[in-house]
């Protein structure tokens, strides 16, 4: 999900990409694994109409996507089980229909929310709004009198609507930051979130202090990430990390200690991505250790090691540590997607664990991967990135058939190894690797 150049004469399209194996049940056949163009607003000009996607959710079989798009650059909502031309819905904006939106964040399971920003007309600036799909009704988030704010991300917790975002502050920039004055001549904006729909600022540790900051995205447990800004070192964006709304803000640090940084999303085990501004690079905040947040620049961690690719910056990951963001190759920008491979390099379909579904997924990719020879190019089941899915590839499957697990979830005994991750006692390559878990020291051939 994002968006790709279609080409010299045609804008932007937002597109939803699907793993072989995790196509929905029941979702429209020419909804395929790969890439799916999810085209313009119906009527629009495809030469001249742009739309790019930021954001989707996924409830069982049923997925929605929000993004911007149109001549206009309208916020839309896509769904599946429309007429192929008219999936993407436009939801409008704040004022009369004539200027932008953006859908940032999308949340919900019938009714749909979506939140993002609206150009008042007339006024100049933006506010921050509330969508939802049963009244199609777009609500503008509160927020002081003329102050302008937009809404990033949005979740449920706890029987409470959690909105992270920003709001102007209305304070001219402080003279301390002497760059501040040139680079931003409007008010600055802090760092917010709203709890049903009433805002609150986001407190930043010293020495930030609130001068400048957004919240950019929030996981279901209501952590949130972000930014603020440091006036004690010209005005550099500091990458933060909020427990829940009344908690003040922790600093992630980069390496080197003190570089420009954004925090742009997060999982629910806490592990944060986003981008080093100084060193042009995507990174990820590792928080195996709780409480503790390990930095590493995701360039360092990707394999083939004599990859042609540059991340630039990381967007979003999900639980299974899947991470989505861009970057250049080949001289082009590139959307990117990143799976780890300590956790189960096999399990192709991220589920836990190695098993039929993923067996059938290496084999509908049998042969030739496409663009094969060129650098970075491999297939997902071309475990041994020699440009093919071949016998060697089905046998290392194989060989890694059965449950994938990290750190703490490691079962203590055969039984719930076998109970906890789909696996039954007949299922031999299972029952070997359960076996071998339990007991580090077996030898698997005996």
């Amino acid at each position: 999900m994002g968006g790709s150049d279609c080409g010299p004469l045609i804008k932007h399209r937002a597109f939803l990409w699907m793993p072989e194996g995790s196509v929905p049940d029941g979702f429209p056949g020419d909804l395929v694994a790969g890439l799916n163009d999810l085209k313009v607003f119906a009527g629009a000009d495809p030469l001249e109409a742009l739309s790019q996607a930021y954001a989707i959710v996924r409830n069982g079989t049923e997925v929605r996507i929000t993004g911007q798009s149109g001549e206009t650059n309208h916020a839309f909502f896509w769904d599946p089980n429309l007429t192929p031309n008219l999936r993407l819905t436009d939801i409008g904006d704040l004022a009369d229909g004539s200027v932008d939106s953006t859908g940032w964040g999308i949340t919900g399971s019938d009714p749909y929310y979506v939140v993002g920003g609206s150009t008042i007309f007339g006024l100049g600036c933006y506010r921050g709004f509330v969508w939802d799909s049963a009244s199609a009704n777009m609500t503008q988030l509160t927020t002081p009198t003329g102050f302008r704010s937009e809404a990033f991300d949005i979740r449920e917790q706890l029987g409470a609507t959690l909105i992270g975002g920003w709001i102007d502050d209305g304070a001219i920039c402080p003279n301390v930051c002497v760059e501040c004055a040139p680079q931003y001549p409007f008010n600055v904006s802090d760092a917010v979130a709203w709890v049903n729909l009433t805002a609150s600022t986001l407190n930043q540790p010293p020495p930030l202090n609130n001068i400048e900051g957004e919240a950019r995205d929030l996981n279901d447990a209501g952590n949130l990430v972000g930014w603020g800004t440091d006036p004690t070192n010209d005005c550099r964006n500091r990458p933060l990390y909020w427990e829940d709304t009344m908690a003040v803000g922790i600093i992630l640090e980069t390496v080197p200690t003190g570089q420009q940084g954004r925090a742009l999303g997060i999982n629910s085990n806490k592990d944060v991505v986003g981008a080093n501004i100084d060193l042009v690079v995507a990174v990820l905040w590792d928080s195996t250790v709780p409480g503790t947040w390990i930095y590493s620049d995701l360039n360092d961690l990707i394999i083939p090691i004599d990859h042609d690719w540059e991340l630039v910056e990381a967007r979003a990951i999900n639980d299974n540590g899947w991470i989505v963001g861009w970057g250049d190759h080949d001289g082009a920008h590139r959307a990117f997607l990143l799976r780890p491979i300590t956790t189960c390099l096999h399990d192709l379909d991220g589920d836990g664990a190695v098993s039929t579904a993923d067996l059938l997924i290496l084999l509908a990719s049998w042969g030739p991967c496409p663009d094969a020879g060129q650098t970075g190019k491999f297939c997902d089941a071309d475990y041994d990135f020699d440009g093919s899915v071949l016998t060697s590839d089905l046998l290392e499957l194989l060989a890694n058939w059965g449950p994938c697990f990290i750190g703490a979830e490691i079962p203590q005994t055969v039984q719930d190894c076998l109970n906890r991750y789909c696996c039954a006692p007949e299922d031999l390559l299972a029952l070997e690797k359960c076996l071998c878990i339990v007991d580090p020291e077996c030898d698997p051939s005996q």
